[in-house]
């Protein structure tokens, strides 16, 4: 397992998803976990970016999964934070999309974590002095 810590600023957020992006390599399931406001779908809105993607990006917090298109395929971006249970999880397709080849970001896992396939990557983000602090999982 392969543990990285990153400390930035919003300014050097490129730096960071150019970082995160070369670390996870094939890994297609990654999982963020941190505080609201701690900068999730931001992180998730430059990374999509820096992938190719032109679709405008937001928070899937209400749709609970978007999906966008860049020139490797489809990426999903899930916000688990609204799912009650397993059956409304599987309800919406989760296990199609965790096992569907492409590549998914999750925001709020906590629900699901026991659907996620084995070589999730795990990043957590936390808040520290106006600064983030990532730490990167890579099994």
């Amino acid at each position: 397992m392969k543990r990285l810590t990153f400390i930035y600023s919003l300014e050097e957020l490129p730096l960071i998803a150019q970082s995160i992006l070369q670390n996870i390599g094939l890994q297609k399931v990654i999982v963020l976990e941190g505080h609201l406001g701690a900068g999730k779908t931001t992180l998730i809105k430059e990374i999509i970016a820096q992938l190719g993607s032109t679709d405008l990006v937001s928070s899937p917090t209400y749709t609970i999964v978007n999906t966008y298109l860049y020139p490797k395929g489809e990426i999903y971006h899930i916000d688990a934070y609204r799912l009650k249970s397993d059956e409304e999880a599987l309800d919406i397709g989760i296990d199609e999309i965790l096992y569907s080849g492409e590549m998914v970001w999750i925001e709020w896992p906590q629900i699901i974590e026991h659907l996620l396939p084995e070589g999730t990557v795990y990043i957590k983000i936390t808040l520290e002095n106006n600064q983030r602090k990532l730490t990167l999982q890579i099994p």
